[in-house]
Parts: C-alpha cells; structure tokens; sequence
C-alpha cells in the first residue's frame, strides 16, 4: 500500500509547486494538510541503466560516502520477510546533528527494470537516543523507472519533520539546495560506478 501511495505522490501534479528546474532535474514541494510538513519530489534523468542506479541506491551502508551531510547509514535489524532497520545520522549545516531509524522495504521488478524503496519511522528499532535531534517523522522513497533505451527516471520523495524548533522558511530554503545536491550526488555516484565496472574495480 505504501508503494503505490508513494508512486502516486509521484506522478501527481495537483498542488505541487516547482521549487527549482533545469536540463536534468525537477524539485517540486507542497504542504501536507495532514501534517502541517512540508513534502517535497524530485525527478531527474539519468544516463545509464536502472538496474546500474538501483546498485547505487540498494547500497544504503556505503551512502555517506557520497550524499552530502549523511554521517552514518548502518543496518541495525532485519526482518525474515526482507525489510530492513536503517540507522542514520545527519549533520546538515549550521544546526545539531539529527538521527532517526527507518524501516526500508525494497520493491524489484526486475522484467520491467522498475526499483523502488520506500522507508517509514522506526525509532522504537534503533538506538536509544543520544546527542542528537531525533527526528520523529521520517518516511520517503526511491522510484527508478526505464527512461528510453539508453537511461533511467530516478524519482525521490520525502516527508520528514526537521526537528528542534527551525522556522518553516529556513526548512524551505534549505530543502531548495539540499535536494538538487542529493539528486546529483546520486547521479555522480552512478557515473563513478560505471567507471568502476569498465575498469573492473571495486567502489
């Protein structure tokens, strides 16, 4: 159910508002009614195979070696049916560190060369908390998609709670340079394992 929810979100037009857009990469933002938070999508094309941009974004420990301000990303539980405990620490700029833990499903159709992974709040399946913010509401996904016969759509959204008491503004204005940067780390990461494969080398 979450999945198609969260493909829907995606696709939708309806209240979205553009927030940035270039050759490569839409950001779209709207308030939840629901929550009072601000949601924010974005869609960019990639020029290489899903199945190579999954690799990238399956990897969820090896993250912060490329996504800007993400300190750690470990597994810290699993369930039999395949879902995963996800510990993260941020340290975006000019705040405290915050941290959370999420509960990831991966979604593979592998005939359609379709990928999703989709994350949901569970703090109760992680660490205590600590010196940082814990972050209270934390859930997004992951959608890549064919994108003709030479690339792939790489589609985000997120739905998450700044923590502490930051002004709705400084969330905005935050949100319109942080998600442009993850977007493009992603596509960076992607083209630096594609290198690694014609080179036969470890990432």
């Amino acid at each position: 159910m979450l999945v198609q929810t969260v493909v829907c979100l995606l696709v939708a037009s309806g209240d979205w508002s553009v927030e940035m857009e270039s050759a490569e990469l839409t950001v779209w933002s709207r308030e939840n009614a629901a929550t009072g938070l601000r949601e924010v999508k974005a869609r960019m094309f990639v020029e290489d195979a899903p199945e190579h941009v999954w690799s990238v974004l399956a990897d969820i420990e090896k993250h912060p070696a490329f996504i800007p301000h993400l300190l750690e990303s470990r597994v810290v539980d699993r369930e039999e049916a395949g879902a995963v405990f996800l510990y993260q620490r941020i340290s975006p700029p000019l705040v405290d560190d915050r941290d959370y833990t999420v509960r990831v499903i991966n979604d593979v159709d592998a005939e359609r060369a379709t990928y999703k992974q989709t994350w949901t709040t569970a703090n109760h399946r992680g660490p205590a908390a600590g010196d940082a913010v814990r972050l209270k509401r934390v859930e997004g996904a992951w959608v890549v998609e064919p994108g003709g016969k030479d690339g792939a759509w790489v589609n985000y959204w997120v739905h998450t709670t700044p923590g502490g008491s930051i002004p709705q503004w400084i969330v905005s204005a935050a949100n319109r340079k942080a998600i442009p940067e993850l977007m493009l780390a992603v596509k960076a990461r992607v083209r630096q394992y594609a290198v690694a494969r014609r080179l036969r080398i470890k990432v």
